[in-house]
């Protein structure tokens, strides 16, 4: 009796950790060809914006290029993530990295800037110290917001963790981003003058 209990508890933790792998392996393929899609099927501005999701981020040179990622992760039972970036030569990437807020917190600490450089009451010293501490501290995300091309942003990118990815998806926005659009680098180093 205690033997065939033994056996069926050994058969239900090696189905579970079955289940464990296949879930995973499943979530993240599965995450990977719905962010490919998304972003595949952006026709403009608006749409990719909306593409990349809240958790994703859009990164713009100034060479009129761009990187969109979409992110999504899950932190139930185990921690899954999925990053699928377009760039505007409607080259492929992938990543499987767990990023968690880290693409908006790079939104938000370059937002907190912003508002620093349009306080009234903030002397230009103190606010060209907030601009050196945020270049000093960039997280490696950032650094690909301040990359001065599409080149030096893809590698960075694929130092962050991500890799080519062979897609099938041609997507349908790529070129130089329609709308023109200042730059991080270049409102910072406008903003520090």
């Amino acid at each position: 009796m205690l033997l065939l209990l033994g056996t069926g508890v050994l058969i239900l933790c090696a189905l579970f950790l079955f289940w464990l792998f296949y879930h995973n392996h499943y979530w993240v393929r599965n995450n990977h060809d719905i962010s490919e899609q998304k972003l595949g099927q952006a026709h403009d501005p608006k749409e990719m914006e909306s593409a990349i999701g809240y958790l994703g981020i859009l990164f713009h040179f100034e060479d009129e290029s761009w990187i969109a990622i979409r992110y999504v992760d899950t932190h139930s039972l185990n921690i899954q993530s999925s990053a699928i970036a377009l760039d505007s030569q409607g080259r492929w990437y992938e990543s499987d990295e767990h990023f968690c807020g880290r693409f908006n917190s790079c939104k938000l600490k370059y937002d907190d800037i912003l508002r620093w450089f349009a306080d009234p009451n903030g002397t230009m010293d103190s606010k060209k110290g907030l601009k050196t501490d945020y270049l000093q501290n960039l997280e490696p995300i950032c650094e690909v917001d301040h990359s001065p091309n599409l080149e030096v942003a893809v590698e960075r990118l694929l130092k962050l963790g991500f890799k080519k990815r062979i897609s099938g998806t041609e997507p349908k926005m790529k070129g130089p981003w329609p709308i023109k659009i200042e730059t991080k680098r270049a409102v910072l180093e406008r903003l520090s003058h």
